[in-house]
């Protein structure tokens, strides 16, 4: 007798898990479907309340991704038959196991042993190479979380309401996959950001780096206006430490050298100013490093001549590269470190954005307002999703993290950081930092994108 245990649809792509009994000793699970970083969990709890052996019938599994394969090996090694499984994800996961990554092994077929198993698995630490941001002493790992989305919605570069235990879950997710880094900024949220960070940091046995960001404040009525002030440079460092819980901010970034547009003139105080400023809060011990945000070759000398800059956070993505021909060559040439902020382009690229989703946008989420997310441009984007799917596929990867490994092949690039809104969205981008995209492979990419334009 079958039974249905979870039926999902996301993306529409069905997902379905039947309870098939064997006899007194043994029960099959058949699942169907796409099997993603979210069904992961729900069958590791029930594979755990098994006390039987057990085994899964992935005869009508049409699609697996990273997470998903490195679920699937730790199943085989704890002794969970696979049956009827597809030759490319039985390939998948045999290519798992040669790679050393599945660290657990196989100690009977008692349901208690192997509950403990997939525990340790839920938790276990991924461990990511670690480069040097600059000429800083902070050695990151080539992910950083990002919270930006995390802010939430109702202000002017919101991403709609977000769920602030869904937050702070998608950080430790995050820090559990081997990311040693945080970025976020006093603007995102108007603050809201830097207090789930905060949360986020309480009780770790040991503090991930933290960056935010300063340069905009908002009013009563949450107005975003510009100030580089050195006065108000200091006051928004004093708030963000208070928000985030820290004793001192481990890179301290102004935001932007200019806003929507304007001249740097129609903004009280200068680059000069707020770097000074920075330099002296450096000093003090409240920072430990300056770093700046989308800036251009001038603005980054000008911030140069006043105090050592060792990073600059640009856009960077296959729809964002106008950074590459002057600003990369400049960073690279003064050793400035480059710490990529949206290399999915704003989860356009991530692999699961439809035209249906999109409609479907709160009014609060500014990406509904972006041109990237509207026709004509939006065809085009969708289609270079495609062509990173067929990367990925090879990679046993997700477009997402197909998109995030081409930003940091780019030698000038540190680091990529990859804003998440849930712990299944952390684990299902860990796997970026292991890919190293072939030089066929970037072929493709380049000209699918120049196929996908034309």
């Amino acid at each position: 007798m079958a039974r249905d245990m979870l039926c999902t649809q996301r993306e529409g792509m069905d997902f379905k898990v039947q309870r098939l009994e064997h006899g007194e000793d043994r029960v099959v699970f058949s699942l169907s479907g796409r099997i993603q970083a979210e069904q992961t969990e729900t069958l590791r709890e029930l594979l755990e309340r098994e006390g039987r052996r057990t085994a899964l019938d992935l005869a009508e599994v049409v699609l697996v991704d990273r997470d998903a394969v490195r679920f699937l090996a730790h199943c085989q090694r704890a002794g969970i038959e696979l049956r009827n499984c597809p030759a490319y994800v039985r390939e998948w996961v045999r290519r798992e196991e040669a790679c050393g990554r599945t660290r657990w092994a196989a100690d009977g077929a008692g349901g208690e042993a192997r509950a403990g198993q997939m525990r340790r698995h839920s938790r276990e630490n991924r461990k990511m190479t670690l480069r040097t941001l600059g000429e800083s002493d902070l050695k990151i790992t080539p992910l950083g979380i990002g919270a930006w989305a995390i802010g939430g919605g109702n202000w002017e570069f919101g991403w709609g309401s977000q769920d602030d235990r869904e937050s702070v879950a998608a950080i430790h997710a995050g820090l559990d996959h081997g990311m040693n880094w945080i970025d976020t900024a006093a603007a995102y949220g108007l603050g809201h950001s830097e207090t789930m960070v905060g949360q986020a940091l309480q009780g770790l046995p040991t503090r991930p780096y933290v960056f935010t960001k300063c340069s905009l404040v908002w009013d009563e009525s949450r107005k975003i206006v510009h100030n580089l002030r050195g006065a108000s440079i200091r006051q928004e460092a004093e708030d963000s430490l208070k928000r985030l819980g820290v004793d001192r901010i481990d890179l301290y970034q102004i935001h932007w050298p200019a806003w929507h547009g304007r001249p740097e003139s129609a903004s009280p105080g200068s680059i000069e100013e707020a770097i000074g400023e920075m330099a002296k809060l450096k000093r003090e011990g409240k920072i430990r490093h300056i770093g700046v945000s989308n800036f251009d070759v001038r603005q980054m000398r000008r911030a140069l001549n006043v105090a050592p800059v060792v990073s600059l956070q640009p856009q960077y993505s296959l729809l964002a590269r106008g950074v590459e021909t002057e600003v990369f060559p400049f960073a690279m040439k003064n050793r400035i470190g480059v710490i990529a902020y949206s290399p999915m382009a704003s989860g356009l690229l991530s692999g699961t954005m439809t035209r249906e989703r999109i409609a479907a946008f709160p009014e609060d989420d500014w990406r509904k307002r972006s041109a990237n997310f509207r026709e004509p441009q939006l065809a085009r984007n969708l289609r270079l999703v495609e062509i990173l799917r067929a990367v990925g596929a090879r990679h046993h990867a997700t477009p997402g993290e197909v998109a995030i490994a081409w930003t940091l092949r780019n030698p000038a690039v540190t680091g990529a950081i990859v804003g998440v809104r849930s712990a299944s969205q952390a684990r299902g981008v860990a796997g970026a930092a292991d890919i190293e995209l072939s030089a066929e492979d970037v072929a493709e990419i380049e000209q699918g994108l120049a196929a996908a334009a034309g």
